[in-house]
């Protein structure tokens, strides 16, 4: 069934006119268009109202989350004060080939989802923006084109902040990494770019805790490990280990992670690596490198590691599949699905409320990748 069939029989209008067209064929084909009248229905019923959906998903959604952001309290109100003057001053300059499958899936889905909302039909997959974000050489795309094709979010870009807010970044992230010829997108984008991460940095802090699920948190070693033996898995009780024993670092260090079986490797600095009861870190989001000692309960559990593991965690993960992971690796050991963000979160609070002079602070801030200012802005709020 295809919607020209469809359409030659539903245009009757008459339900008994229908119904005799409908007699004229046989069953599987009566089948076939009760279907795809169903699924048009759907869809337009999807469509009609999406918000109200959407935001029924985000409210159940949120009700299994240890820890969300109040977006109540969030709001885009502050979008008329932007001052639209201001020029761009850094553009995303990661080349292309060097972005992960999923950062490349959100940036086609992002400018999909807009293209079709302010132009009223879809994005052609053949269309030259597509092309530049799938790394083909220049010659293969128009810049020209590209231009012309969005030419309408210079003049829609305060609408695209204030209905689109999360998409922002994301749409100056794909037109500033090309290299030319996108002045214009780019003059429109900034300024609401800048405004965002400003209004994120201070809002961040409006979060609400199940405590409950916190309460089931600890990162004292003794309860870690009573947490780990409740895992099946020896690379997830050690990343389990990584995440709750050590200062939490971001979930993606430990992607790259592999075990050296010779010094020498830890100067290749594509990777991070363990070598000798130590882990090395050289590629990670601050592009700072560290050094972290371990403790004894990680160095025995990467001993007991198979003897032909190359990652620590068994293999090299995507950031997505990681993630989800690890949320199912904490509701085995804690009850709750806790993402790495939010042990990251409450690992900050704990070393706060633990307390120790301006230099403990410091260091254990450096070990989970954070400036002490930084890590004061992950601390939440919570009643112990």
């Amino acid at each position: 069934m295809n919607q020209e069939t469809y359409d030659a029989i539903s245009q009757l209008g008459n339900p008994s006119l229908i119904a005799e067209k409908l007699k004229e064929h046989d069953a599987e084909f009566r089948e076939a268009y009760r279907k795809f009248g169903n699924a048009l229905r759907n869809k337009a019923y999807r469509d009609k109202n999406k918000d109200e959906i959407n935001k029924a998903r985000n409210i159940k959604r949120n009700q299994l989350k240890p820890i969300i952001n109040n977006k109540d309290d969030i709001t885009t109100e502050f979008i008329d004060d932007v001052n639209t003057n201001i020029k761009p001053d850094y553009n995303n300059n990661l080349p292309i080939k060097q972005l992960t499958p999923s950062t490349i899936i959100t940036y086609k889905n992002t400018i999909k989802r807009i293209y079709k909302l302010y132009k009223n039909k879809d994005l052609n997959d053949d269309n030259d923006i597509l092309k530049f974000l799938d790394g083909k050489n220049k010659r293969h795309y128009s810049i020209m084109n590209i231009k012309k094709d969005f030419k309408f979010i210079i003049e829609n870009s305060k609408d695209i902040a204030e209905k689109y807010f999360s998409s922002i970044n994301i749409l100056y992230s794909i037109f500033s990494r090309l290299e030319y010829g996108m002045k214009d997108i780019k003059n429109a984008l900034y300024p609401y770019v800048m405004a965002k991460n400003k209004y994120y940095q201070d809002n961040r802090h409006k979060i609400i805790c199940n405590q409950d699920a916190i309460n089931n948190i600890s990162f004292e070693t003794e309860d870690v490990l009573k947490d780990i033996e409740k895992i099946t898995n020896q690379y997830d009780k050690l990343l389990y280990a990584l995440l709750f024993l050590l200062p939490t670092r971001r979930i993606h260090d430990y992607r790259y992670t592999k075990i050296a079986y010779k010094k020498s490797q830890i100067d290749i600095k594509e990777f991070n690596w363990y070598y000798q009861g130590n882990i090395y870190i050289n590629n990670t989001k601050n592009k700072k490198p560290i050094v972290l000692e371990l403790p004894k309960p990680i160095i025995d559990l990467i001993n007991n590691l198979p003897d032909d593991t190359e990652y620590i965690l068994g293999k090299f993960y995507s950031e997505s599949t990681l993630s989800n992971k690890f949320v199912g690796i904490t509701k085995i050991a804690t009850g709750f699905s806790f993402t790495a963000t939010d042990i990251r979160k409450l690992y900050s609070t704990y070393n706060l409320k633990k307390g120790g002079d301006y230099c403990d602070l410091v260091a254990n801030a450096e070990k989970q990748g954070h400036s002490l200012m930084e890590n004061l802005k992950y601390a939440i709020k919570t009643d112990n």
